[in-house]
């Protein structure tokens, strides 16, 4: 299950002593904690929940690039914005805080959210495993999509809290690593680029080239990459089939007028194709081989310590025991890397039937010669932990040093693990199947996945710029996708008030002016209109008075004696 809420906290301060900031956040921790302990979502191993591992620890090949300041988030900065990611996961559920700034006004670019830190630079995270049963998990899951809206200032609709698919956590764990790595930003020409087709949507574009990422856990096996040209996919069923199933197509970009970010993603999962899964298929295999071989050819290999099966899988003198269905095969390790590339072959095509086949499965045309890939989990533990070979990877130097390895004793692997020559994170584990896993690893890049023995363009990796590439960064990102088109239209209403302000301010000048002119105009002709009334008035007084002059005085004059 996957829940993506956002938020803008106001006020940020230190919680109770701690080093965690408390905010508008912290009333909603308990209902976090329930949700927490689920205990179920789409860490499973089987059916499409898949899980994407751990992509986490130290990248000892760091390119150039974006780097991001591991520094305390500032949590008295009101303009920042908050959204918080749940994993809840089968063997844990933990809680990821991210942050981001308002929006820069292009619309071409994405938001830049990042993992907040306490005040030790370290990532917020809080992780607790499960402990409710599998039957209380969808009234948990109903509660919080309920009350979530009607109790707390998030951004939050049903479908920010879901199980989420492999094919989803594909995506997202694609979208995250390559944000991590600023392939989004198109700004910059000069890092390498891609042609993609649009299709009927537009003339093809020219952007930044994205990473594919390759990761093994230990029960199942991940590929995710950019399909360019959607015309690479051959055959109408293959298309459809693609389309359907092992395609996603998505627009990043907070418009959907905008194809820049519009991408076109491969995304497959192969469970029984991990690590530790792998190594028990060989072992079934092996196991069910040899009893056949011992029944047609009445031989007693591996019935015996003093009869062993010798696998080419472990290194010399290694002596281990395969218990399987009441049966038990003796092995010991014979250290021939090559025979057991060999032997792995039939487990990439899953012979068996049990398991889909990793050569035969339906993969998107892969342009080698202008493609870049990162590999994490085993990928990088193979190469790292014991050979030392993490970082940029090559075939040729791989193989020569995985031979070199198997060819060792028993006794001289484990004296130079006590010596501290490996890896701090090797173990007796990583020593007893490095063998297998590295042969493994191997079979699965270039003859499951093609990849030319000579592919210049592949590195193994843990941490990005000392950055975790956790899919949950690629789901707030994906989920946050749309919010830039609030800042922008906050940025055009700042923008256009100032012009409509000066605007109003001139047209309002001159409508003054012309008003004082109109009363101006109006009083003078009120006086002027006045002063011809005064004279009228003057003039008909004359008038009479001259009048009773003539008339008036006769008259008096005749009536004295």
């Amino acid at each position: 299950m996957v829940s993506v809420s956002m938020s803008r906290w106001h006020s940020l301060h230190a919680c109770q002593g701690r080093n965690v900031p408390c905010s508008p956040l912290s009333p909603m921790l308990p209902l976090l904690w329930r949700v927490l302990e689920t205990g179920n979502g789409h860490h499973g191993e089987t059916g499409s929940e898949t899980t994407w591992h751990s992509w986490g620890e130290l990248w000892h090949c760091r390119p150039t690039g974006p780097r991001e300041e591991l520094t305390a988030t500032d949590t008295e900065d009101s303009s920042l914005n908050y959204g918080v990611v749940v994993d809840c996961g089968s063997s844990g559920s933990r809680v990821f805080v991210y942050f981001w700034p308002p929006h820069n006004g292009n619309p071409h670019d994405l938001l830049d959210i990042r993992q907040m830190r306490d005040r030790s630079s370290r990532p917020v995270v809080k992780k607790i495993k499960p402990v409710l049963p599998e039957r209380q998990q969808a009234a948990i899951l109903e509660d919080l999509v309920t009350n979530v809206p009607l109790e707390f200032d998030f951004l939050f609709s049903k479908s920010h809290a879901e199980v989420i698919s492999g094919k989803q956590e594909g995506v997202y764990a694609w979208i995250g690593i390559n944000f991590v790595l600023g392939r989004f930003d198109h700004e910059d020409e000069e890092d390498a680029v891609v042609t993609v087709a649009l299709g009927d949507q537009g003339k093809p574009l020219v952007r930044k080239r994205t990473v594919g990422i390759l990761d093994m856990g230990g029960a199942s096996l991940q590929i995710a990459y950019e399909v360019p040209d959607s015309g690479a996919i051959s055959s109408p069923q293959q298309q459809d089939e693609a389309a359907k199933s092992l395609l996603a197509e998505f627009n990043l970009g907070c418009d959907v007028q905008h194809t820049g970010h519009l991408y076109r993603v491969y995304v497959n999962t192969f469970l029984g194709f991990g690590g530790n899964f792998a190594r028990q298929r060989y072992e079934e295999h092996v196991l069910n081989q040899t009893y056949v071989h011992n029944r047609l050819h009445n031989q007693q290999t591996g019935l015996s310590p003093k009869m062993p099966f010798l696998d080419p899988c472990l290194p010399v003198g290694l002596e281990d025991t395969v218990v399987r269905g009441g049966q038990t095969l003796y092995i010991r390790g014979r250290g021939d890397w090559q025979a057991c590339a060999k032997l792995l072959q039939p487990l990439l095509t899953g012979s068996n039937g049990s398991h889909v086949s990793l050569v035969e499965t339906y993969k998107a045309p892969i342009d080698f010669s202008n493609s870049e890939f990162y590999g994490f989990s085993e990928f990088f533990y193979c190469t790292e932990d014991v050979l030392r070979l993490g970082g940029q990877y090559s075939a040729p130097t791989f193989t020569s040093a995985a031979q070199e390895y198997c060819r060792q004793r028993w006794e001289v692997l484990t004296q130079r693990f006590r010596g501290g020559l490996y890896s701090a994170h090797a173990d007796q584990h990583r020593l007893k199947y490095q063998c297998f896993k590295s042969a493994w690893m191997y079979q699965v890049l270039h003859e499951g996945f093609q990849f030319p023995v000579d592919y210049p363009s592949l590195r193994t990796a843990q941490l990005v710029y000392d950055r975790e590439g956790q899919w949950t960064l690629g789901a707030i990102l994906y989920k946050t996708r749309f919010l830039p088109l609030r800042d922008l239209r906050q940025e055009s209403i700042r923008q256009a008030h100032p012009s409509w302000l000066r605007l109003s301010f001139v047209y309002n000048h001159y409508l003054f002016f012309a008003c004082i002119l109109v009363v101006a105009l109006a009083i003078v002709l009120y006086l002027l209109r006045l002063r011809r009334i005064h004279r009228r008035q003057l003039r008909l007084a004359q008038h009479t008075l001259l009048w009773l002059d003539k008339v008036v005085v006769p008259l008096g004059q005749g009536s004295v004696p």
